[in-house]
């Protein structure tokens, strides 16, 4: 009977062990998409910004309802980003949160 119980542990703790290595590996993939999200966001800005001074510099009035459209979507799309951004940290946290309760849980149990 005591052999079960014993069993019935150590599959319950390697079970929860899988799942503290899959939230790790989330959190770890969430935090590198979020480093990954300032670049794409850094490099983006500064293309369009080399596009925007490029319209500009012509000051065509035919380009300019297009540079207006332009530049609306590229407020949109660094919005976008932001959200997915903010998502994702807010993840990472909870994430890193519940990593935490599990150490001290199995602390506790030492």
């Amino acid at each position: 009977m005591l052999e079960k119980l014993s069993l019935k542990s150590n599959n319950k703790t390697q079970q929860r062990q899988a799942i503290v290595d899959d939230l790790t590996m989330d959190k770890n993939i969430l935090t590198i998409s979020d480093s990954t999200s300032t670049v794409v966001i850094d490099k983006m800005t500064n293309l369009e910004q080399t596009v925007i001074q490029r319209w500009a510099a012509g000051a065509n009035p035919l380009v300019q309802n297009v540079l207006e459209k332009f530049e609306i979507r590229q407020k949109e799309r660094v919005n976008e980003i932001n959200n997915d951004r903010q998502l994702c940290l807010h993840l990472v946290n909870i994430l890193q949160s519940w990593l935490l309760f599990e150490q001290y849980e199995e602390q506790i149990k030492l």
